[in-house]
């Protein structure tokens, strides 16, 4: 059955009369079950933002991000039907419209992609993948993990705890997170521009062998290509596989 734009209208001022705690003109039943609504509402809104963001909860001080969550639960901003994804676009409205925020804590919006990451890696859909466990990675195609995000920080928000990073960690960081195929684990991989090049590569859909790939990333990076980066990137391939950043090899 189609909503009617009366009902449609009516919903909406609910909502954010629910929302903003103002005054809602209306023929409800019972009239004092709006606050019930409200305190119930803004609860799974303030459970789902805070089950997203800990490590933000936990560095800024009670009074911050309890007035951070009321102005973004006020705003309307989540808009998802789903609960889950209700918290995504904080960061988009921490970076518009709470610039104090980001004064005091220049690594603010790192933390917060970060943390959000790890929240969409862990949902992402399950993509079946057919590879080889055995393999030359030197000679085949490296397969990584579907499941995993790339993302390039200016503070080390993955290395050290949020209240301890200051403007001078101010540099380049890469780092990869994954899904586990077995445990559903999220791990993260801190990266050097070279590997996370690599990754970079191969999300596009791009199959090749780790001899060509490392050449191709010291090409895209503009660096020139030693032959010590060969062995050091097996290295590195061996250590995904054991975390299954790295599923296996295909035939090239």
């Amino acid at each position: 059955m189609q909503t009617t734009v009366k009902t449609f209208k009516t919903q909406s001022s609910f909502a954010k009369a629910i929302r903003q705690e103002k005054a809602f003109k209306s023929t409800l039943s019972r009239p004092e079950a709006l606050e019930q609504y409200r305190r119930m509402v803004f609860h799974v809104a303030e459970e789902a933002i805070t089950s997203a963001y800990p490590l933000t909860e936990n560095l800024l001080s009670q009074t911050e991000w309890s007035g951070l969550v009321k102005d973004f639960y006020r705003s309307g901003a989540m808009q998802s039907p789903q609960i889950w994804r209700m918290p995504e676009v904080l960061i988009a409205f921490v970076e518009k419209d709470y610039l104090h925020l980001q004064r005091k804590y220049p690594f603010l919006l790192d933390l917060m992609r970060f943390e959000w990451a790890e929240v969409a890696v862990y949902m992402m859909p399950d993509v079946a993948v057919n590879v080889k466990l055995d393999g030359q990675a030197e000679k085949e195609n490296v397969v990584f993990n579907p499941e995993m995000e790339l993302l390039h920080f200016q503070f080390p928000v993955h290395l050290k705890p949020a209240g301890t990073i200051s403007v001078n960690d101010r540099s380049n960081f890469f780092v990869s997170l994954h899904r586990h195929p077995e445990s559903g684990k999220v791990l993260f991989t801190n990266l050097s521009p070279l590997t996370a090049q690599m990754i970079a590569i191969l999300k596009q859909g791009v199959q090749m062998d780790l001899t060509a790939l490392v050449k191709l990333s010291c090409e895209s990076l503009h660096i020139t290509y030693k032959p010590d980066y060969l062995p050091q990137a097996t290295g590195f391939v061996n250590q995904c596989i054991q975390s299954q950043l790295i599923l296996g090899f295909t035939n090239p």
